[in-house]
Parts: C-alpha cells; structure tokens; sequence
C-alpha cells in the first residue's frame, strides 16, 4: 500500500495510478498496490484500492504475516512489523510550509506534473 500527502502525489504515486493532488489539500492519498483477494470477495475488494483520505479520517490497518517491515518515504526510515501489529494513518501531523514558483503552483493546479527541483 503506498500512502502520501499532496506534495507526494506527482512522483511515485502518480506514475503508479495515482492522482495529482493540489498542495494545499489537507487529504491523504492511498493506493493499494497488490491485492491479495479471495474469488468470493472480488467485487467486494477491487474498487476500493484507490482513494482519497478526508481530515478527520484514519485508516486501521492490521499486519496479517508473520513479518514485514512499513517504509516511510523510502527505505531510510523503517518500522519492523509483526503478526498483529495494528497501524494507523491519519492525518493529524502538523502543516508543512511548503514554498514552490509560480510555474510549479499552476501545473499543480492544471492537473500537470510539476517541474520539482
């Protein structure tokens, strides 16, 4: 499962299906990279991998392996996971001051991959 914020939106997510996201949302953005889904529950399951996270929102997640590991905006920070393990996602954390050119404001805007740097 990938999750980010909008400043993550125009990167891997995007090229992964995502959507690109306006900077000044206060949304979360989540996409379920591999479903593991049994027959009976197809139709159940499919058309619920992709989606926006609205504030006041979490999600409950509950690590079903015996191990694994939860990466946070790369392999530089990591949490190992155990059986059980419950993680939840949110978007509590304080604001970000983020300051980007005009340029990149209007792509954003438009629905365009910015030009980052």
């Amino acid at each position: 499962m990938w999750i980010c914020t909008p400043t993550g939106s125009t990167a891997a997510m995007h090229a992964a299906g995502g959507k690109i996201m306006n900077t000044n949302s206060p949304q979360l953005q989540y996409l379920i990279r591999e479903h593991l889904i049994e027959k009976h529950t197809r139709s159940l399951v499919e058309d619920r991998g992709h989606a926006m996270l609205n504030s006041g929102s979490q999600l409950h997640l509950r690590w079903n392996s015996n191990h694994g590991r939860v990466y946070v905006d790369g392999a530089h920070l990591s949490h190992e996971l155990r059986l059980g393990d419950e993680i939840i996602i949110n978007n509590r954390a304080p604001k970000l001051k983020l300051f980007i050119d005009d340029d990149d404001e209007r792509m954003v805007k438009q629905n365009k991959k910015p030009l980052l740097t």
